[in-house]
């Protein structure tokens, strides 16, 4: 008894440090957002006030977890929650339901940054009710706008206008926004970098401009105002297909130039293995494609006319872009490391670097360093030089020499020759990995031949020991699955037998009330004679003839 009132104080004591110090926590992402809780939402843990709780159930009293979802991916970089009696565990969770960031605890303020949350659940798994008092996550804000967008281009319509830009490359970019006149006309931010304004006055002038905006709804600069006349549309033909393309692969960057067209041409797209490069037509007649990784792209050239019509193709050219930096690669040996690359166009030395700093330069294809300590770690990389021009370094390869010490001779130790005596006990262990790892080929097929006996015979005594309950299991089932059967049939027919007795009793019995009441008709239909009537008949019959 003295033990029991113990362990109600003690959980008493627990529940009261659980509970001290709750905050009513406003401002987050969440504050005043119902959570769903047993299929039906509900506000006591965002509400702000700390007297007011979600019990989480136990688990076999009830609803156990509480979850709040998003429309859109959030960044999250703080989570507060704070639970009474035991602890939860708190999970962001992505578009698909997966599970991306969890954290356990009865108090938890925890700072975060985990983005594409689509769900946060809130849940225990104790044999306790819990009681989640306050909880809310906060949203990364970015204050930071974008930049104003380029390349906005406005060509008129008959009653619209056509805009086209460059694309800006901020990774939080959400969209943009066109507005006409200083008005808005896009709702929300539009992901694309081609707009139609339509529904215009013709012969009207118009004022046009853009911003961008990024996901933290932040929204640039608008770019200079644009005025532009709708007309109606006059057919023009398409122009002719641009000649005389050239190209010239560089250092991550093709020079593409072409003969100007005169006919109907109001600028030039191009197009990169297919893919258009850029989104608004140029009007020059040459173009410089950068960021190319190296390797070689078929490029063309489209002339476009004021309606926006392309003309066909020009002939495709193939560019080869070099982006100079060598493929490298490395190999340990024994005392030494080898740093081989593949051969760079144009190349006329390379230059090797050991852990950032300069040692060499080779006008091959690899290198072999020897100034190396065994077990030691070493980073190289290497840079291509074109035209006097070092460009710029390799990714860095680490390479660790080979830790080989050659086994003394017998009189080495006493002094009689060898090649020479371990230095410490790590020498000998690193010896032995080095062995290991160079002939573990070896090894693993004379262990092979050693132990496969032992293996097989120990593989065989386990896959009967697991097999055996298993076929016992198996054949009890198929025993009682059998038994079922057969009482099930015998069942069956036992009443399919009583059903016929009953059935051949149902018909005797009409058959005998037939026949009974066959007999009771006849009977009344014969004539009754004198002799057959019962004596007070007679004695009546006789009185009537007198």
């Amino acid at each position: 008894m003295k033990a029991f009132r113990i362990a109600v104080l003690s959980l008493i004591l627990l529940s009261l440090f659980f509970t001290k110090g709750a905050q009513a926590m406003e401002g987050g992402l969440l504050h005043g957002v119902p959570g769903i809780y047993g299929g039906s939402p509900n506000f006591a843990a965002t509400d702000g006030d700390t007297s007011t709780s979600v019990t989480l159930r136990c688990n076999t009293c009830g609803p156990q977890s509480i979850s709040w979802s998003f429309d859109e991916p959030k960044r999250i970089v703080r989570i507060y929650s704070h639970a009474s009696r035991n602890t939860v565990t708190v999970s962001l969770l992505n578009e698909k339901n997966e599970a991306i960031y969890s954290v356990s605890g009865a108090i938890i303020d925890q700072t975060v940054d985990v983005p594409g949350v689509s769900k946060i659940t809130v849940s225990q798994r104790s044999s306790w009710n819990v009681y989640l008092h306050e909880f809310d996550v906060w949203e990364y804000r970015d204050t930071e706008p974008p930049a104003t967008p380029k390349g906005l281009i406005v060509t008129p319509g008959d009653a619209r206008l056509n805009l086209y830009w460059s694309a800006n490359q901020e990774p939080d970019l959400h969209g943009y926004h066109v507005y006409l006149d200083g008005q808005r006309v896009t709702e929300k931010p539009i992901n694309a970098i081609t707009y139609v304004i339509s529904g215009l006055e013709n012969g009207r002038k118009y004022k046009v401009s853009l911003s961008a905006v990024d996901t933290s709804g932040n929204e640039s600069e608008r770019t200079a105002e644009i005025e532009v006349i709708p007309t109606k549309v006059v057919y023009i033909p398409p122009p002719a297909a641009p000649t005389g393309l050239q190209g010239i692969g560089e250092y991550k960057k093709a020079s593409l130039s072409w003969t100007e067209n005169t006919d109907h041409a109001i600028g030039y797209f191009v197009y990169r293995n297919g893919q258009r490069v850029n989104f608004a037509p140029i009007t020059e007649n040459h173009i410089t494609v950068e960021n190319l990784p190296g390797g070689t792209y078929n490029f063309y050239v489209t002339a476009v006319n004021q309606n926006g019509v392309e003309s066909a193709r020009s002939a495709i050219i193939q560019v080869t872009v070099y982006d100079y930096v060598p493929n490298v690669r490395g190999k340990n040996d024994l005392g030494k490391v080898v740093v081989y690359w593949d051969p760079v166009p144009g190349a006329t030395e390379y230059r090797i670097y050991k852990n950032g700093n300069f040692i060499a330069t080779t006008d091959g294809t690899s290198y072999t360093d020897t100034d190396v300590l065994k077990g030691e770690l070493y980073t190289y990389q290497v840079s291509a030089v074109v035209g006097g021009t070092e460009y710029e370094r390799s990714k860095p390869v680490s390479l660790r020499p080979g830790d080989y010490i050659s086994i003394p001779d017998p009189g080495s130790i006493g002094g009689g020759g060898g090649s020479r005596i371990f230095d410490s006990i790590q020498d000998v262990i690193r010896t032995g990995f080095s062995f290991v790892s160079k002939y573990s080929t070896w090894i693993m097929i004379v262990l092979a031949v050693i132990f496969s006996p032992v293996a097989a015979a120990f593989i065989i005594w386990l896959f009967r020991k697991v097999r055996q309950p298993k076929t016992t299991k198996e054949r009890e089932q198929r025993e009682r699955e059998e038994r079922e059967a057969r009482e099930r049939r015998e069942r069956e027919q036992r009443e399919r037998e009583e059903r016929e007795a009953r059935e051949r009793r149902e018909r005797e019995q009409r058959e005998r009330e037939e026949r009974e009441a066959r007999e009771r008709r006849e009977r009344d239909m014969r004539p009754v004679s004198y002799m057959t009537r019962t004596p007070r008949a007679q004695r009546r019959a006789r009185r009537g003839r007198s």
